[in-house]
């Protein structure tokens, strides 16, 4: 299918009288194949930085909270004033790298609230059994 894409046989395909334009789809997923390489070549991901956690090259930022902050309608405008290290073209990137290779993992929890005791009446220890 790859090999069809990159550099298809016929571009036109017949079957009895249906006929298709293959060249529109092929650019389409070329062009899509091309975006997705230039992704991961601004992704690293090692264990000493974050963990393993995919950042930006050269940076400590995770590509999937900036992709993260894009589908919750944050502005690239406004993502660049937070991180003044990435471009738009960056941030446009991160959404096409996240939705290729998604997080691992379950999703984080909130934590956990310490519960607030029902009572507040203290005890003394030492006052018991003295009369």
């Amino acid at each position: 299918m790859a090999t069809s894409i990159r550099s298809p046989r016929q571009s036109l395909i017949r079957a009895d009288m249906i006929v298709v334009d293959a060249r529109p789809a092929a650019q389409t997923v070329r062009s899509g194949l091309s975006l997705l390489v230039k992704a991961r070549g601004m992704v690293s991901s090692t264990p000493e930085v974050l963990g393993g956690t995919p950042v930006f090259k050269g940076t400590r930022i995770p590509v999937h909270d900036i992709a993260d902050m894009v589908a919750n309608g944050d502005r690239p405008a406004e993502i660049v004033k937070a991180f003044p290290q990435l471009d738009v073209d960056r941030i446009r990137l991160a959404a096409i790298y996240a939705e290729a290779y998604p997080a691992r993992g379950r999703p984080r929890t909130k934590p956990r609230r310490l519960r607030v005791p029902k009572s507040a009446e203290t005890v003394a220890f030492d006052d018991l059994g003295r009369t």
